[in-house]
């Protein structure tokens, strides 16, 4: 009887096996364009079975008992994907689709990081402006962008520029589609130039990105990315009124055909007003009347699923018209000011795909900004000023992306700008300046939880000394939904073209104010010439200028609460140093003095920025946020400490205390 039980058990038992053994998965993974993705890790949880699906996208496992299960996969730099799947008695086929590694979607960013990131886990804090969110507020212009949100702050100042964490316009670098825009005055690039009814969205990287992206990008980098043409024919117009008669009217079309293999996106926009006057007494305008045009078209063709190329146009002309009055000799005249600004840029891009593992991508990019400016009496049309800048920026750039060992995404690559400056106020001569960089980045996913970036650039200049810039940034997983972030990292900002070769003398007050480049030879010529009376800081002094550079922290956290509420937290310090300042050298006999630029300042900008949002409805969402700022001037700071600043009171002149600065 004893036998008969064990026999009977050994063939339940061999039966169960051999069901076991027929029954299997057989899958397939690939990307939208159903190119088989590898390296993805596949596994049923219940089970306890993991596998790697191999080069041609497939994966498979054996010996699976039927019933339902979880099955999870996830790729460094891809979206996870959950499924449930039901195994039934033989050969289980799966067909899955993930978005690989390279394709941009609306909870994907690529600014912080030169590839494409979840936006949830990305280690580089970024803030995203969707397509959906400049058009319902009708924001037609990137000022209209900006002003909005947390942390940013719009400068009137030769243009509106934005601050950053309490950074100044020029410490800010500005893109679209990830190149740069030239054509600043007094530091600041204008933002009300930009249009924004092409642009799918506007990622904004608070915090040092030099590590990637160079000078400029001190404070941070703000790049606009337009937008896709969707599958066949599109057509869109915005029109917006203002005061002041200003009025901006704007069309899109868009096109794609042969199943997206060609594609193009074109858009014209038109910005006139008539200016505004503060007060009638005044015979010019405050805002000079305007006619602003800017068009922009992107045209890609794929020659198969891994290779593509994209051309890019960017157009932009503005023709402003203002008068006001001058006094000669004791008598007003009325003068006409008519200023021109042109700016165009092209890119061309592109892409090839070796296998799901490694890519290449080049950039080759040229833009120039120019503007002119005549001054012109009004009783006869005899020119009274004139004043022409011109700036050109071509670059040639080469980026790789390799995935190895399953956790890891290594880029890297280099690339070589050549800058070209004329201008009356620069020696009136052809300035040009060259450099070449390398940088890299490992982006290392440790767990489900913990994603580590790290990222090292290098800058040779011809004009001013080498620079070197890390960067490290980690966020990791507490609980679903709830993201820790924080990261260290330099930045740099190089020597503007004017603080090296300005040599202007204002020709009404008559001061005079000279680049590092010229200080030495035009100073000894004033010297000769008699114009010294005294020096109030040694010319000797004035040597190479250095980056101004600087060290930020940044720490905090986003948590998604539920779908309709989410907030996120940011404390941040910025710290630089070499800050470049403008200082009298000497005086002249006229009453006036020379002035230079010197490597002097410290100063540190620290504060929290706090952000609640709540979506209600569909189309009904409010947004709560919170900025507190301290920006300190070390110097200032230890001569307040030192009892070296006083205040006029009542009782007298007495120290001002430290808790009184600000």
């Amino acid at each position: 009887m004893m036998n008969k039980a064990v026999f009977l058990f050994a063939l339940i038992f061999v039966k169960y096996s051999l069901i076991c053994d027929n029954n299997s998965i057989k899958g397939l993974i690939v990307n939208p364009e159903d190119t088989p993705i590898a390296a993805v890790s596949v596994r049923i949880p219940k089970l306890k079975l993991q596998t790697t699906s191999k080069v041609d996208g497939t994966f498979e496992f054996n010996n699976l008992p039927t019933g339902e299960y979880e099955l999870k996969l996830s790729r460094a730099g891809c979206r996870p994907l959950d499924t449930i799947v039901g195994i039934k008695n033989g050969v289980n086929t799966l067909n899955l689709t993930m978005l690989d590694v390279y394709r941009i979607k609306e909870n994907v960013v690529v600014t912080g990081t030169r590839t494409a990131k979840q936006i949830e886990s990305n280690p580089i804090a970024t803030d995203v402006v969707t397509n959906e969110a400049i058009s319902s507020a009708s924001r037609l212009r990137l000022d209209n962008v900006l002003n909005e949100e947390l942390g940013m702050v719009l400068v009137e100042d030769h243009g509106k520029g934005i601050q950053i964490q309490g950074l100044d316009p020029d410490y800010a670098l500005i893109l679209i589609n990830g190149e740069p825009l030239i054509g600043r005055n007094g530091g600041i690039l204008d933002v009300r130039r930009l249009a924004m009814g092409n642009i799918k969205r506007v990622e904004v990287v608070k915090g040092p990105s030099s590590s990637l992206y160079g000078s400029n990008a001190l404070a941070g980098v703000i790049n606009l990315i337009t937008n896709e043409p969707e599958q066949g024919v599109s057509v869109r117009a915005n029109a917006r009124y203002e005061s002041y008669n200003t009025v901006d009217l704007g069309i899109e079309n868009g096109f794609s055909l042969l199943d997206g293999r060609l594609s193009n996106n074109l858009f014209i926009d038109r910005l006139s007003s008539d200016g505004f006057k503060i007060s009638e007494k005044n015979y010019g305008k405050a805002a000079p009347k305007y006619v602003n045009y800017t068009l922009s078209n992107d045209f890609l063709y794929k020659f198969d699923s891994r290779t593509s190329i994209k051309f890019g146009l960017r157009l932009n002309t503005e023709d402003q018209a203002n008068f006001y009055d001058i006094i000669e000799s004791d008598t007003a005249r009325k003068v006409d000011d008519r200023s021109d600004l042109r700016d165009y840029g092209f890119s061309l891009i592109g892409k090839h795909q070796y296998s799901e593992l490694f890519n290449i991508e080049a950039r080759a990019y040229h833009t120039k900004y120019s503007t002119l400016s005549e001054y012109t009496f009004k009783d006869n049309g005899e020119l009274y000023d004139k004043y022409t800048f011109d700036q050109t920026l071509s670059k040639l750039e080469f980026q790789w992306n390799w995935m190895f060992a399953l956790q890891h995404l290594l880029t890297f690559g280099g690339g070589a700008t050549y800058e070209t400056v004329e201008a009356q106020r620069l020696n009136g001569e052809t300035i040009d300046a060259n450099s070449f960089y390398g940088f890299v980045q490992e982006d290392w996913i440790a767990s489900k939880k913990l994603n580590i970036l790290a990222s090292l650039r290098y800058d040779w200049h011809s004009d001013y000394a080498d620079n070197l810039s890390p960067k490290l940034a980690i966020s990791y997983k507490l609980f679903d939904g709830f993201v820790l972030k924080g990261s260290v990292g330099s930045g740099f900002k190089a020597p503007t073209f004017q603080q090296l070769y300005l040599d202007w003398t204002n020709s009404v007050a008559g001061y005079s104010v000279f680049g590092v480049s010229f200080f030495k030879e035009r100073f000894e010529q004033l010297v000769r010439d008699g114009v010294i009376v005294d020096n109030i800081i040694d010319p000797a002094t004035i040597t190479e200028l250095k980056p101004e550079r600087s060290i930020s922290l940044n720490f905090g956290f986003v948590w998604d609460i539920n779908d309709n509420i989410d907030t996120k937290l940011n404390v941040f310090r910025n710290r630089i140093s070499e800050m470049i300042e403008t200082l009298p050298i000497a005086n002249k006999n006229n009453g006036s003095q020379v002035w230079s630029y010197f490597n002097l300042n410290e100063v540190y900008t620290q504060g929290i920025e706090y952000h609640i949002r709540f979506n209600f409805l569909k189309n009904f969402k409010l947004s709560l946020g919170y900025q507190y700022l301290e920006a300190i001037d070390v110097n200032v700071l230890n001569d307040l400490k030192k009892g070296k600043i006083f205040m006029n009171t009542r009782e007298g002149d007495r120290p001002v205390k430290v808790s009184e600065y600000g």
